[in-house]
């Protein structure tokens, strides 16, 4: 598994009146790394948008294993799963500091033609690039 990774440190802002971090937060966090995870195999925002297409999150699955609490450091790990003609999964992992796994997400991107609005194909450069990362 090649994976990103992207370290965040638990706010007091983020934590719910049970103490721990609320589940919206972790959403946050998640959609942070993706476009971190992008930026890092060479396909950000900017580059996909000049070449006419972004990605849309379809559906995310997120298992809560453990709570994070305050001031607690997070290590998110980012790593493709499958790609299909349109969409691709990306796996994440969220750690806490003693290296435990607190959270395990699943995330569906769907490419879409920004003109026309509808989901396309993978363009053949970055499918190129998910797939030389899945094989790793």
């Amino acid at each position: 598994m090649n994976a990103h990774c992207m370290e965040f440190i638990v706010k007091k802002e983020a934590i719910d009146e049970f103490n721990h971090m609320n589940n919206k937060v972790y959403i946050n966090y998640l959609e942070t790394a993706r476009i971190a995870w992008h930026e890092h195999i060479g396909f950000g925002l900017d580059k996909m948008i000049d070449q006419g297409y972004g990605d849309v999150l379809r559906n995310i699955n997120i298992s809560f294993i453990k709570e994070a609490l305050v001031d607690e450091k997070l290590t998110i790990k980012t790593f493709p799963q499958s790609i299909g003609k349109t969409s691709f999964v990306i796996k994440q992992h969220i750690f806490n500091e003693k290296n435990a796994m607190i959270t395990e997400a699943e995330a569906v991107i769907v490419i879409v033609n920004l003109k026309k609005r509808v989901k396309t194909q993978i363009p053949e450069n970055l499918a190129n690039k998910i797939n030389q990362l899945i094989n790793k």
